[in-house]
């Protein structure tokens, strides 16, 4: 059987290149592959192929231009064939298989050939070059007995296996020296510490009496005197109040009833001792009842029994309404209250009871208007002096409301009305920051270098007038001082005193310093059990409770 010539594509591979020999009958086949054919970029590919042959039971040679092919086709064990010349008069019927082994280079073919299916004139292959292929990225296949260890595959695999070996150094290296640095950081740059140190207290509880003058001018801790500011405004005041007062207009329920007297004997009742009540509700009769005949305990259910009188409710309101039916005791002076023998139905509906309010000036309401209009007043001038940092107390000073007028009178209906004061303040003001520096200048003069006073803002301080003398100008008030007394820490000291201390005794040296209450220590990172190896991180700071 005649050698088949069969023409591949720049872009066919191995599995493509298998597949279509697959489908062909013969044994015998000339593959001609174009330059820089794919199949060419790794010299794998060619022994891959080489083995897909053998598996198939046929036998190829190669025909191709690419230098490079032709290295890999003869390391692969594939017979090489010459490219044909054209030449005239002669079909390319026939194509020669030569080996690579046996071509001498000086013979190589300048021109470019012309590819044919058959080829008469066998021209000799040239030998072929020794020049190194460079070796692409080899995929993954399913060829697992190809011998890799050839002249192309074996300085790729040294060099891929030294590069490996540096990566592997470099990583550990790494790796090694992120330890190393994350030991000192744990060690020497991350650890911190803030202290916070809380003083012994000691409660101090004052009473000073301090005068206040306005003819002062400086305060004095030694005579505890201050200086003060004499007040002297009247202010007008206007204000518009709802009346409070009412007066009730209302009548009284009237109706009829039915006395039953089940005495055994006549009873006289007059209107005036004698009293009917339903439910706490009071009523009388409206005139005397003279002989009031007594009835037999069975008559009294008949509904015309008993003698029949007129009434009116004590009181006004819509309360005092009854209906038919209802029981009244009576009591009376004389009688006394026996409910079962002596008693009363509402005979007619007792009804016409109303209440009705209406507003009304009263004495009252003009007396809260003074009072409204004199506090003010009042609370004006001392929120003034308050912005002035003065002080104006209570008991530190009298009111006096002149020309006081009110739009209504008294007793006249209104729901409101307007009041008018001219309100007179006098009074002796003091600065209150010079108060409490006065009274802590004087008790700081009696403590000890090292003690120190809270701050001032957390003092409690009260006071109460003792003597007022606004003609004088002078005023004495008794002052109450309450603060806290604090040993003065050095604070320099305690920071290198806990170096490399854990936390546990670092706290234990610092509650038996002297004037120290305890210590609180806050550790960073949070996994540190230990202070840091210098002072220069630990940050101490001092808080009085």
């Amino acid at each position: 059987m005649a050698t088949k010539t069969i023409y591949f594509n720049i872009e066919d591979d191995v599995k493509s290149i298998v597949a279509r020999l697959r489908q062909e009958p013969g044994k015998d086949f000339v593959l001609v592959f174009p330059r820089r054919c794919y199949l060419f970029s790794d010299a794998v590919n060619l022994k891959l192929l080489k083995k897909q042959l053998g598996i198939l039971k046929k036998d190829a040679s190669v025909m191709t231009m690419d230098e490079r092919g032709q290295e890999a086709a003869a390391d692969a064990g594939f017979h090489l064939v010459s490219v044909p010349h054209r030449q005239a008069g002669h079909n390319m019927s026939d194509v020669a298989r030569v080996s690579t082994r046996q071509v001498d280079v000086a013979n190589a073919p300048v021109e470019e050939p012309v590819l044919s299916a058959e080829v008469r004139n066998q021209t000799p292959v040239p030998k072929r070059l020794k020049k190194s292929i460079p070796r692409v990225a080899t995929k993954d296949t399913f060829f697992g007995d190809i011998n890799h260890n050839n002249h192309f595959a074996g300085s790729v695999m040294q060099a891929r296996e030294l590069n490996t070996q540096k990566r592997r150094t470099m990583i550990i290296g790494g790796v090694v020296l992120a330890i190393v640095l994350a030991i000192l950081s744990s060690v020497y740059v991350l650890p911190r510490a803030t202290v916070v140190v809380v003083p012994k207290a000691e409660v101090v509880n004052r009473d000073l009496e301090i005068g206040i003058s306005t003819a002062g001018k400086l305060a004095d801790v030694n005579t505890l005197t201050l200086p003060g500011v004499a007040i002297e405004e009247t202010i007008p005041k206007e204000k518009k109040l709802d009346v409070l007062g009412k007066r009730e207009l209302s009548s009284k329920a009237t109706g009829s009833v039915r006395i039953v007297n089940l005495t055994g004997t006549p009873i006289n009742l007059k209107a005036s001792t004698t009293v009917l009540s339903s439910t706490g509700k009071e009523y009388v009769f409206k005139v005397d009842q003279n002989y009031i005949k007594p009835i037999s305990a069975k008559a009294a259910t008949a509904p015309d029994a008993g003698q029949k009188a007129g009434v009116v409710a004590s009181v006004g309101g819509e309360a005092s309404n009854l209906p038919v039916g209802t029981k009244l005791e009576i009591t009376n002076k004389v009688f006394g209250n026996k409910p079962s023998l002596l008693y009363a139905l509402v005979d007619d509906p007792l009804i016409g009871g109303n209440s009705r309010f209406v507003s009304m000036l009263s004495d009252e309401d003009v007396s809260k208007a003074k009072d409204s209009l004199v506090n003010e007043a009042t609370a004006e001038v001392v929120s003034n002096l308050k912005s002035q940092g003065q002080i104006l107390a209570e008991q530190t000073y009298t009111t006096e409301v002149l020309d006081f007028t009110t739009s209504k009178v008294v007793g006249e209906e209104s729901t409101t009305f307007t009041a008018q004061a001219k309100v007179h303040v006098k009074g002796i003001a003091f600065d209150v920051a010079s108060l409490t520096d006065l009274v802590r200048n004087r008790v700081t003069q009696i403590l000890s270098s090292r003690s120190v006073l809270q701050p001032s803002g957390k003092d409690t301080m009260n006071f109460k007038v003792r003597t007022l003398d606004l003609n004088a100008g002078t005023l004495k008030i008794i002052v109450h001082f309450e603060s806290k007394l604090y040993v003065s820490i050095d604070l320099s000291t305690i920071g290198p005193s806990l170096v490399g201390k854990t936390k546990a005794s670092a706290i234990t040296q610092l509650a038996g310093l002297q004037g120290v209450e305890r210590g609180d220590i806050t550790l960073w990172p949070a996994w540190q059990s230990t202070m840091p190896r210098f002072s220069s991180k630990i940050q101490v700071s001092e808080q009085n409770e």
